[in-house]
């Protein structure tokens, strides 16, 4: 008989892969990682779990993933709605995102996120947004994870002065990383008109190895 951390009897377990639902199953976790699923028959015989939780009326799947965030906004929700998204923007978010958003702003929205979030059976998101340092340790907190990604805009903030030497290199991107290209027709956020003429200390990626991409569109590359 082995031994394991975790032993979840779920009425239904829906593994994803392959497609379809298992009845009467039971998950095995050990060290932080799902070791094996096998009907709870199965289980009795071979597992000797520390802690067993019996869900037989449940279906156990995995963990949801949010692919856009911009998690700490949470704390603006409710603050201006059916409006078009440019007035929104220049109108209700950004002035008082000069306002209010600091690191400690960031901290409490990402939490307050995570845990609706987690909630609601989501486990992963992919978040973007200032200061995502604070962000990160929220997440951390909460046993959430999380894919984090820097903002890069064409006007000052709390959190930067400028497209690239302050919101990339300031903030741990190496100079020589910095790739600028091209010109886009149409900004990354739709219905957004860009203040200047030249987007490209907008549109930055790393080189050469290319880990981050980034699309300029309208002009059909990356």
């Amino acid at each position: 008989m082995h031994t394991a951390d975790l032993r979840i009897d779920a009425g239904w377990v829906v593994p994803i892969e392959p497609k379809g639902a298992l009845r009467d199953h039971a998950l095995i976790i050990d060290a932080g990682r799902i070791a094996a699923i096998m009907p709870i028959a199965d289980a009795d015989r071979a597992v000797a779990a520390r802690e067993q939780i019996a869900l037989r009326d449940h279906v156990l799947l995995p963990g949801l993933v949010n692919a856009h965030t911009h998690a700490a906004m949470s704390l603006f929700r409710g603050l201006a709605d059916d409006i078009p998204l440019k007035v929104w923007l220049e109108q209700q978010i950004w002035p008082r995102e000069g306002q209010f958003v600091t690191p400690d702003f960031v901290y409490d929205g990402a939490r307050l996120a995570a845990a609706e979030m987690l909630r609601g059976g989501v486990t992963c998101c992919n978040d973007m947004y200032f200061f995502p340092d604070a962000g990160a340790r929220a997440f951390v907190e909460l046993g959430m994870r999380a894919m984090l990604g820097l903002p890069i805009l064409d006007f000052p903030t709390a959190y930067a002065a400028d497209a690239v030497r302050d919101y990339l290199v300031s903030k741990g991107v190496p100079k020589d990383k910095i790739e600028t290209l091209g010109m886009g027709k149409t900004q990354p956020v739709p219905g957004v008109v860009c203040k200047q003429k030249n987007m490209k200390e907008l549109i930055a990626c790393y080189a050469p190895d290319r880990r981050v991409e980034v699309e300029v569109k309208g002009e059909g590359r990356r």
